[in-house]
Order: C-alpha cells, then structure tokens, then sequence
C-alpha cells in the first residue's frame, strides 16, 4: 500500500535524527560497496570459501572416529586452504564450552592438528549466548541468564530447552573471552561459527534497543575473536 511503518522498540533516549534513508542502485556488489562506505563501515577483506561442515552429514551425532573419516574423504575432494569445520556435538553442553571427552578423547587440539596437517583452515561451532536448561553453566550462574520479570528468559527448544545469556553481565563477558581464549590460543582454531546469535536480543536491558543490544553484542564478539574469521 505505499505505507512505511516505523516504530521506536525501546528506551526513551531522544534522537536529533530518527531516520535516514538511502537509496543506491546498480549491482549486487556496486549497491554494497556502497551501502558500506555511507554508513561508514570498512568492509572485512573475506574472500568466499568453499569447505566441509560436520552438520550436513551427522547433526549433532559426531565423534573423533566420524571427524577423522570425514577429514580423510575430504582430503581427496577440497583444496589446500578450504575450511574443513567440526559442528555441534564436540561439546559437553551448550553453555559448556568444553571438550565433550567421551566423544572426542584425545581432545579438540589433536583433531585441529589432524585438519591443518591437510592442508585446511580448521572451523569450530559454537553458540555463545545460549545456555542449555540442564548446563552446569545455568546451574552455577542463575545471575548470567537474561531475565524477564525475574525469571531466567526461555530462548528456544533445541537442546531439550536453553536460556539466554545476559551479555551486560561481566561474568558473561570474563567467561566468553576465556572461551574464545581457549579456542584460537590453545586449541588453534581458524574460524568460528556462531550460531543463535538472536537469542542475546530478546529481551532488552538497561534502555536499550534490540537493534542497540545486537550490535554491542556483535562488537563484543569480534573484540574476543580479534582477526580471525567469523561465520555468523
């Protein structure tokens, strides 16, 4: 109907500017290039990758036998410098970003080895806002779970149930940093994959937008992962 609806989400903060709009045209890359320099944003120098994840095969059912099958297939099908990234099911559980020993025995380092010795960038998924229900996380720090009218906020069914984490919490922030640590410097990681990134956005706190709360989370996210390669 030619109708623009805008409305305010959150806040009272009161803006010397509430719109602007931009137009461009031309092609998909010119239009974005574009869109980029207006807004002021230097564009990250990613160049598209062609790789294996673990998902598409296995979902969440993987081990270090599936991971090291796989890799050896993939060594006969991708090319030196392709992404070759291990997807959910490493882990203890979501919220508990530790190496699930049971299914990965000689720990995450030894299968990030096995992937550059081929030759490829290794990838890790991860999903740093979520907390499963029953995650010893959830369990130790009720305080880190982001909370409507008290209660921690339920962002989702996967896992048998996860909570939001409250990413304005310092110890969310202190426990994020050292995973990420852990990841990149004793692991070796090359790239992660971040997934239910939403879940940070649902309910926000301190005034803020869900527009505000995503961008300082996604900030936030590339101060702990510095120049390595995210896939968001």
């Amino acid at each position: 109907k030619g109708v623009l609806r805008i409305k305010k989400d959150a806040g009272s903060s009161r803006f010397d500017q509430a719109l602007h709009i931009a137009a461009f045209e031309g092609s998909h890359d010119e239009v974005f290039d574009e869109w980029f320099e207006t807004s002021g944003i230097k564009r990250r120098p990613a160049e598209p990758m062609a790789g294996y994840g673990s998902w598409y095969n296995h979902y969440d059912k993987i081990n270090d036998d599936t991971i090291s099958s796989d890799l050896e297939g993939a060594a006969g099908i991708l090319e030196r410098g392709d992404l070759f990234q291990i997807d959910d099911g490493w882990q203890v559980q979501v919220g508990d970003w530790d190496c699930n020993t049971e299914r990965f025995p000689r720990g995450m380092k030894a299968s990030v080895d096995d992937i550059h010795n081929k030759g490829f960038k290794a990838g890790l998924w991860l999903a740093p806002f979520s907390a499963q229900c029953r995650s010893q996380l959830a369990k130790d720090h009720p305080d880190w779970l982001l909370k409507h009218k008290g209660k921690p906020w339920y962002a989702g069914c996967n896992w048998g149930g996860f909570f939001a984490l409250d990413i304005d919490h310092p110890g969310v922030q202190d426990y994020l940093k050292r995973t990420f640590d852990k990841v990149f410097n004793e692991w070796g990681f090359d790239l992660v994959k971040l997934d239910f990134l939403y879940a940070v956005c649902l309910i926000p706190q301190l005034g803020k937008s869900r527009g505000q709360v995503m961008n300082e989370a996604m900030d936030f996210l590339r101060e702990c992962v510095g120049d390595r390669l995210i896939l968001g």
